[in-house]
């Protein structure tokens, strides 16, 4: 069964990406073709959330995860993003997606809570009166395991959720990178 990460960027696609290898599948953040999509279970981050409704309709049984959290606390790691993108080599790939989904390169917290709610929004609509379709996962809530392996009628371990690609962690590295 092949599983999409749908959640904005900052929302845990990467914690997300890390559980579901936990769980035995083989996934990969921030895919770069289609034929990743094919080769992987599971695929997350903005490159999939552009195309989440395409991917349904190729996938009709696949299962989707919205990962989301306060959009206050978004729009502050939003921030730190986007100024670490505007020094990176590889940020003209992040700027087409950024622009594609929130209307900016930059951080505009008007567009950018604006295109928060657009997404939440549009996925809600997408998948109302599909149970089953869809899990809402809020990582900062403490969600995670429980709720991602009854979504995917998986046992669930006895580890914690994996916590990556934190703020300290991308402000270090290259972004993009974690596989």
């Amino acid at each position: 069964m092949k599983v999409f990460g749908i959640g904005l960027a900052r929302t845990g696609s990467s914690s997300l990406n890390k559980a579901l290898k936990m769980l035995g599948r083989t996934s990969k953040h921030f895919p770069r073709s289609y034929q990743t999509v094919l080769e992987y279970d599971c695929v997350t981050d903005t490159s999939v959330t552009l195309g989440y409704k395409y991917l349904d309709f190729m996938f009709p049984d696949a299962k989707f995860v919205l990962t989301t959290r306060d959009i206050d606390s978004w729009l502050d790691s939003m921030n730190s993003l986007l100024v670490h993108l505007a020094s990176q080599e590889i940020a003209d790939r992040y700027h087409r997606l950024h622009y594609a989904l929130y209307g900016t390169v930059d951080f505009d917290e008007r567009k950018l809570r604006d295109a928060y709610r657009r997404h939440h929004d549009d996925v809600a609509d997408h998948f109302r009166g599909r149970d089953g379709s869809l899990l809402t996962l809020d990582l900062t809530a403490g969600a995670g395991f429980p709720q991602l392996c009854s979504f995917l009628d998986e046992e669930t371990p006895d580890v914690p959720f994996p916590h990556s690609n934190d703020r300290t962690a991308m402000l270090g590295s290259r972004p993009g990178f974690t596989t």
